[in-house]
């Protein structure tokens, strides 16, 4: 990682220290739900294995498994591959709308020891507008594009739908941990972890 980097990820965490010190002061309470790499990465394999088997198990019983193998695996993969520097735009598109400096929240990189694509909002919004965007990249490219191969009967693209899950499988997990952690709260707010997989929750009882 280079040090620009490092200052970039120094100053985040700093940020954040001083956005927790400052609402911990008027009240709220920390709750970390984050996880390591490592963990979040085997996590979101399982995550995104079950939606990825209804969606071609429901293919291959409407329309037969050798349709499905004609699938092209070549242009699968390139629109995979662009759809990943998509799903990323699309967590930064609802993250911008949220939050109160919109885009200016708003920071694009890669950990290059994992080679993950990460975007990343500096300002905390509340659990409906997280989830949104947490959510947001799966439903867009997993769920409406799975939709639409079962109604078209288009193997390569019910395909793209199930490999779209495993790159949202990190966001069904951690919004797995965000809905065990639900509770009835005065107020609460979300924002990434500045280093981790994960989310910050501040509450207020």
């Amino acid at each position: 990682m280079s040090e620009k980097k490092k200052d970039a990820v120094s100053v985040r965490k700093e940020k954040v220290n001083n956005l927790i010190k400052e609402m911990e002061e008027s009240g709220y309470s920390l709750i970390d739900l984050s996880v390591d790499g490592s963990k979040a990465n085997i996590m979101s394999l399982f995550t995104g294995l079950v939606p990825s088997l209804i969606f071609i198990g429901l293919f291959i019983l409407l329309y037969g498994w050798e349709k499905f193998i004609q699938l092209k695996f070549d242009l699968m993969m390139i629109c995979f591959i662009v759809s990943i520097v998509i799903h990323e735009g699309i967590h930064g598109l609802f993250f911008g709308i949220f939050a109160k400096n919109h885009f200016k929240s708003i920071e694009f990189g890669i950990v290059w020891k994992s080679l993950n694509p990460y975007c990343y909002c500096s300002e905390p919004v509340n659990k409906a507008q997280y989830m949104t965007a947490l959510l947001m990249p799966g439903t867009i490219l997993g769920v409406c594009t799975g939709i639409i191969a079962l109604l078209i009967g288009n193997g390569t693209l019910v395909g793209f739908s199930a490999l779209s899950f495993f790159a949202a499988g990190g966001d069904i997990y951690i919004a797995y941990l965000i809905l065990k952690n639900a509770k009835k709260r005065k107020e609460e707010y979300y924002i990434d972890h500045p280093i981790k997989p994960g989310v910050l929750v501040l509450v207020k009882e």
